[in-house]
């Protein structure tokens, strides 16, 4: 998750002690690596390259790591599969059967959860 805790946790001193074999893939939160940290790291081949389908700043409002051979960039949509597609489809319909009659849903967060 993004928190202050996580906030570029991935930075320069993290990406060094990587092998220079290592390919970084980021599928969760942009916010947790220090952007800048990681284009010098995949420029000096401290890391073989990286795969990034979320940003710190979505959508990106720089060009960074579009002219490197060794990354791939994707528009946020690792999680868009069929698979999820259906599996979201199906929590949906057990969430609000659940609501429905009265029951507390899995997924209820905060004062939801605390009301039932």
């Amino acid at each position: 998750p993004a928190t202050s805790e996580t906030k570029e946790i991935i930075d320069s001193k993290k990406l060094s002690v990587m092998k220079n074999s290592a390919l970084l893939i980021s599928v969760g939160r942009g916010e947790v690596i220090n952007e800048a940290d990681l284009e010098q790291a995949l420029r000096d081949g401290v890391i073989a390259g990286a795969g990034l389908d979320v940003r710190a700043q979505e959508p990106p409002n720089d060009k960074r790591f579009t002219d490197l051979d060794n990354v791939i960039l994707a528009p946020h949509i690792a999680g868009i599969t069929q698979e999820s597609q259906a599996a979201i489809n199906r929590v949906l319909v057990s969430e609000i059967r659940a609501a429905l009659s009265g029951q507390v849903q899995s997924y209820a967060v905060g004062a939801i959860k605390q009301a039932k």
